[in-house]
């Protein structure tokens, strides 16, 4: 769980909204630094995409806004080969905005 704007937003429940969209494979979210606003942050979408699809930030963001409230929406999206993972599988979410600078 993360505070964005004095709500909590529950990282998985937005994860589980991106795989619900037909071109999206997996989905792993982390919080950034807003890039504005001292102090404040914004989600971090990391998308992995099935071999052959496509799907622009544009279209994951409208998606999302159809779904959910205004402040769960992730304010960026960064598109991955495969999604940091720990031995048994799980997402490394702190792994996450590293990978995404590196991608």
């Amino acid at each position: 769980m993360v505070l964005i704007g004095r709500f909590n937003v529950y990282l998985t429940v937005v994860e589980k909204m991106l795989t619900d969209h037909p071109d999206v494979q997996e989905a792993g979210m982390t919080r950034i630094p807003h890039r504005d606003k001292d102090g404040k942050e914004v989600l971090l979408a990391c998308v992995v995409l099935p071999p052959g699809n496509s799907v622009s930030e544009e279209d994951l963001i409208d998606f999302q806004r159809l779904k959910l409230a205004t402040y769960k929406v992730a304010r960026r999206m960064v598109f991955l080969a495969e999604l940091p993972k720990t031995g048994l599988g799980k997402t490394l979410r702190r792994e996450l905005a590293q990978a995404a600078r590196h991608s």
